[in-house]
């Protein structure tokens, strides 16, 4: 699980421990492989590589990303950003953007659920 810059500056933002903690706790969840069966919040032109799970009043963005190691490619969750719900479709259409310009191949391996293995974080 690698985090972005922006996730980091609207997580150490946030005043209540409680909410730090189950933002944590979604963390952990999704990078053991776990998804929830409801679409929090649709947007629209999402290729469902960007997924938004809502935490009280915030948005977790993230997708699933491939990085090389070695000779092969191991798939990892990209933490993209947490914000309210007035921002995450001008986020999600810039992930979008982002998304266009990989190959087919690439997007197929992305959006494979690989649920082997273990889960790293990185801040």
């Amino acid at each position: 699980v690698i985090v972005s810059d922006e996730f980091r500056k609207s997580f150490t933002k946030l005043k209540s421990s409680q909410l730090r903690r189950e933002i944590l706790q979604k963390l952990v969840k999704v990078g053991g492989g776990w998804r929830t069966p409801v679409r929090n919040l649709d947007v629209p032109g999402v290729s469902n590589l960007a997924k938004v799970y809502k935490i009280r009043d915030l948005y977790l963005i993230w997708s699933t990303d491939l990085e090389k190691s070695e000779e092969r490619y191991i798939q990892i969750i990209r933490i993209w950003d947490l914000l309210s719900q007035q921002h995450v479709a001008r986020t999600v259409q810039r992930l979008e953007n982002l998304f266009s310009m990989y190959t087919d191949d690439y997007l197929d391996h992305c959006r494979g659920v690989q649920t082997l293995g273990y889960a790293l974080f990185i801040f």
